[in-house]
């Protein structure tokens, strides 16, 4: 709608229909090479890293880090090797109440007569972005609240502010939402590569597009959805060559 962002995971298209159904068409003539299927020997990442990155300039927004990264090991399994580092491209942020050390503010503002000596300067703020310097060198993703356009406040989630842009906040944050299908302990392995050329019409060279899926029947015999990983397209000759994986 009008006026929001909307973010999809990169499997967003895997739940739309499949671009090809190399199993209805396998006996139309349609396919003109293939399906040949070989197996996958690459290996499980054994490890998986998400974090922020620090800012040179705001040093309070960096004592935030924790809930910004997360770190799984999995040990040692001969199938694992190597780890998934990702890097957000945002630095963390920190905000008044927000668990990491006390609010000096707080205190003050809870005080007897404190309405009457300071009015609501302070609580006004307690939804506020902190920083050391006025200023930062990254970015940060801040979950705005909807009230104000000019003294514009983050949003709390269940006692936790601007928590879906951290991963590590103990709720259902972006690593849940987002970065969890990467994680080698979840998201099942592929074992197989799949390859097959097809004859080219108008309707599939329209849709055309790595993030939907080929359906396809294994060796042994069960019907499976491949991610796409390359398409080549030879307009020339009519054909469209997909290689997948599942």
């Amino acid at each position: 709608s009008q006026n929001q962002l909307y973010f999809e995971r990169k499997d967003f298209f895997l739940n739309q229909p499949v671009i090809y159904d190399a199993d209805i068409n396998q006996e139309t003539g349609d396919i003109l090479e293939g399906v040949c299927f070989t197996y996958n020997e690459g290996k499980l990442f054994s490890s998986i890293k998400v974090e922020g990155i620090m800012d040179a300039l705001d040093d309070v927004g960096n004592e935030a880090r924790d809930k910004y990264t997360v770190y799984f090991d999995y040990g040692a399994n001969p199938n694992w090797e190597g780890a998934n580092k990702k890097m957000l491209s945002y630095s963390p942020s920190r905000y008044r109440n927000d668990g990491i050390e006390a609010d000096v503010l707080t205190f003050f503002d809870n005080l007897p007569l404190s309405n009457l000596i300071w009015g609501n300067n302070i609580s006004q703020y307690s939804k506020a972005l902190l920083m050391a310097k006025g200023t930062a060198s990254n970015p940060k993703m801040l979950i705005w609240d909807g009230q104000s356009y000019t003294d514009a406040t983050i949003k709390i989630y269940n006692g936790v502010q601007n928590m879906p842009a951290m991963v590590n906040s103990g709720q259902s944050d972006l690593y849940d939402k987002f970065h969890r299908i990467d994680d080698p302990n979840i998201n099942p392995f592929r074992f197989w590569n799949a390859e097959l050329t097809v004859r080219a019409n108008c309707q599939l060279v329209q849709q055309l597009d790595v993030n939907r899926t080929v359906r396809l029947r294994t060796p042994y015999g069960a019907i499976v959805n491949a991610r796409i990983n390359q398409i080549n397209a030879n307009l020339g000759e009519r054909t469209i060559q997909f290689t997948c994986e599942f």
